[in-house]
């Protein structure tokens, strides 16, 4: 919750460089977010992973979602955190074509504490790796 305020100017930062460009007739693909502003809804809401409840009134209020964005979530988290995010991301994503988008940092033993949660990922979650970059 203490990052909500954050998230929400970067969203309507990005929102008014997206409008702008609309504007000027500029290209989808001239803009990081992409798409027309007009036809997306954004919303930055606190979630708790695990939180069964609060996500099916999520997505009963605003879901499910086509993109669910993970940044620094997993470092070396306990097998119980990795379950409880699983569990909210198989609920508020949208099927079939719902992406997961994970921004990860591969540090000095993150293969050993890190590699079962991703390779867990298409058994618990149903969703599989597309692409990966470093």
């Amino acid at each position: 919750p203490r990052v909500l305020p954050l998230l929400e100017r970067n969203v309507a930062l990005a929102l008014t460089a997206q409008a702008r460009c609309d504007a000027s007739g500029a290209s989808g693909q001239d803009v990081a977010a992409g798409g027309d502003t007009a036809s997306q809804a954004v919303a930055v809401s606190a979630l708790m992973w695990g939180d069964m409840p609060a996500a099916e009134r999520l997505v009963k209020d605003q879901g499910p979602f086509d993109v669910v964005l993970c940044c620094e979530v997993v470092y070396q988290q306990p097998q119980l955190v990795w379950e409880a995010l699983q569990a909210t991301i198989k609920m508020v994503l949208a099927r079939p074509g719902g992406q997961v988008v994970f921004a990860y940092q591969h540090r000095d033993g993150a293969e050993l504490t890190d590699a079962p949660f991703f390779s867990s990922l298409e058994r618990t979650c149903g969703v599989r790796f597309v692409k990966e970059e470093i």
